[in-house]
């Protein structure tokens, strides 16, 4: 798929022709520094959330073992922080 540069007035390469981008190369690790930070940002909540509903459940004296609140939540955050750390590291062409 060939896509028009968007430069507003159509460029012309010299020959009368329009220039059409054929691919653009994305370096991934330009891309992973934000993407880290949000990994630690959601590990950040998911420990907040953790620690909160433990009180919670203590304080209050709730008949409900405070695993099954935040287990389910940080087995949920192991398994995306290991498909995001084992995805793959190469040039992504778009």
């Amino acid at each position: 798929m060939m896509n028009r540069l968007n430069t507003g007035k159509g460029t012309e390469n010299g020959t009368g022709q329009l220039q059409f981008v054929e691919s653009i190369r994305v370096d991934r690790e330009t891309r992973l520094h934000w993407k880290q930070a949000l990994l630690a940002l959601f590990w950040s909540l998911i420990f907040i959330k953790s620690v909160l509903a433990h009180w919670a459940i203590s304080y209050w004296d709730m008949p409900i073992q405070s695993v099954w609140v935040w287990g389910p939540t940080i087995f949920a955050g192991i398994v995306c922080t290991i498909v995001f750390v084992a995805g793959p590291r190469e040039e992504t062409e778009v």
